[in-house]
């Protein structure tokens, strides 16, 4: 059931699948560089408040993949379908995001900022997950080779810098004095976001269409019956590739949240400290630009390895002993220079970048591997 399409058609089915990354770029960017440094340092949050809330989110993260995979599991598994669910996922990935910035606390009881807080964290990552899974999907559908797909991911990853650059440009509206502005630019932004995403969902499956005329009649002989959620955990408890996938990304998107949670806030604090204030905004503008569009330059750079023999994995496998490297060199630089020193600053901030880099490079392989899951998935339980 599955077709080569992108044999076909590389160009436009890549630009098409792409714009949903471009998307989720203005929007995961913009909220993990500005959601602490917002709740924190204007709404003036506590910071138990801000552990409890981050701990529910992240138990919510762990928790919704495998619950939102069961759900799209059990409907249809035709192209048009897994379309209509991405737009009905991103229309509220979107609501929610503007929920989390535009709502206006400041007019409100203290009580309530954690409150939403809260309830804003649940319903992002909701949307996040959804649609990225969705979209991680539908590169299983498009093509089983493992070249092919790479050169797909290099189309996100081209895309995804392109909407990387939403946190730059935001950077100079951006005022804890005056939040209208800002306000503003994040209207735009979201717009900008749900445009994307319905390039994706309404032209995917004519370009599809347009190079494989029985393409959705084909697709729709892979769907099956649907499972009850117990079995459906039974059977991802006994796949053994699920859980080292499962182990590792923990540990990565848990990287992943550190980094993205407090760059911001100590780029702020750090640059300060190291230059004068009115040189320090620029600065700062500058280091979350390349810290948003660097994974996916690494991504582009890193993607003939994969047309010339480097398997996923053996790649994969380099990213995380780069990650090691980094950790052991900057615990060695402390050694030498106070965490306080503007040398120490200055290296904090380069391993803060470096290894934000790397390890959003890694999440952005990501999925490839749950490609080859779905595969494997398809063949063990035919589904």
């Amino acid at each position: 059931g599955r077709c080569e399409i992108y044999l076909q058609m590389k160009n436009s089915v890549g630009l098409i699948y792409g714009a949903t990354s471009f998307s989720s770029a203005v929007l995961h960017n913009i909220f993990i560089t500005y959601y602490v440094i917002l709740y924190m340092s204007v709404y003036q949050m506590s910071d138990s408040w801000f552990y409890v809330a981050e701990s529910i989110f992240l138990i919510w993260n762990s928790v919704n993949d495998p619950l939102f995979g069961w759900w799209l599991n059990k409907g249809p598994q035709d192209l048009s379908s897994r379309l209509f669910r991405l737009e009905q996922g991103a229309t509220c990935w979107v609501i929610s995001f503007l929920f989390l910035f535009l709502f206006p606390l400041e007019l409100l009881p203290n009580w309530f900022v954690p409150v939403h807080f809260t309830l804003s964290l649940l319903l992002y990552d909701s949307g996040l997950s959804y649609v990225l899974l969705i979209h991680g999907s539908l590169l299983a559908d498009l093509t089983v080779e493992t070249e092919n797909r790479a050169h797909l991911n290099k189309y996100n990853a081209i895309l995804a810098v392109l909407g990387s650059g939403s946190v730059a440009l935001l950077q100079l509206f951006w005022s804890k004095e005056n939040l209208f502005i800002f306000r503003i630019s994040i209207s735009f932004s979201a717009v900008a976001a749900l445009a994307g995403f319905l390039v994706t969902s309404r032209n995917l499956a004519s370009s599809v269409r347009a190079a494989e005329g029985a393409l959705t009649k084909s697709l729709s002989t892979t769907s099956s019956e649907p499972i009850p959620l117990k079995q459906f955990i039974k059977e991802l408890l006994r796949h053994k590739n699920f859980w080292v996938f499962t182990i590792v990304n923990l540990i990565q998107v848990f990287n992943c949240h550190f980094n993205s949670n407090f760059l911001a806030y100590y780029l702020e604090a750090a640059t300060t400290g190291i230059l004068w204030v009115n040189v320090g905004s620029t600065i700062q503008g500058l280091l979350l630009a390349i810290a948003s569009t660097s994974p996916h330059l690494l991504v582009i750079s890193l993607e003939p390895l994969l047309s010339k023999g480097v398997s996923l994995y053996q790649l994969i496998t380099g990213l995380l002993l780069t990650k090691l490297f980094l950790g052991l060199a900057f615990g060695g630089t402390l050694f030498f220079f106070s965490s306080e020193s503007v040398w120490g600053m200055i290296a904090a901030i380069t391993f803060l970048l470096a290894n934000k880099i790397f390890t959003e490079a890694l999440c952005r392989h990501g999925g490839l591997v749950l490609a080859d899951l779905i595969d494997e998935d398809y063949h063990l339980a035919q589904r």
